[in-house]
């Protein structure tokens, strides 16, 4: 609540700039969550350096507590995506296996079908 309540202060402030960006930081991370595409990712992390690139500003105004509430944010941020990442391997993963799995029934039917009129060996 008190994290919030300084974001929603540091918005209205002024510091729009890391406000925007984190933003847009949210909003592609949802969007790398649902499809984790190679492209997004690098977006995302070009905001990453922006939005430090914010804090490091705000840090050298003199503005600590503004710069430390987003250091904060983007740390939240960055863990998210972290999450995201993860969830995304995994369901790589699972259909890495389930392509290996269909592949292997594939063969199994087609050395079934190889041996399926051969006569016994006598």
């Amino acid at each position: 609540m008190k994290r919030s309540l300084l974001l929603l202060c540091l918005l209205l402030a002024g510091c729009d700039n890391a406000g925007k960006t984190a933003q847009t930081l949210a909003n592609d991370i949802v969007e790398y969550s649902a499809d984790p595409r190679p492209e997004t990712a690098v977006r995302i992390e070009a905001n990453f350096a922006r939005l430090d690139g914010q804090i490091e500003a705000l840090r050298a105004k003199g503005q600590d507590i503004e710069a430390g509430a987003w250091r904060q944010e983007r740390d939240a941020l960055k863990l998210r995506f972290a999450a995201a990442r993860v969830a995304g391997n995994l369901q790589n993963v699972k259909k890495a296996a389930e392509d290996l799995g269909k592949t292997f029934r594939q063969a199994g039917e087609a050395f079934g079908e190889a041996f399926k009129d051969k006569p016994p060996a006598e």
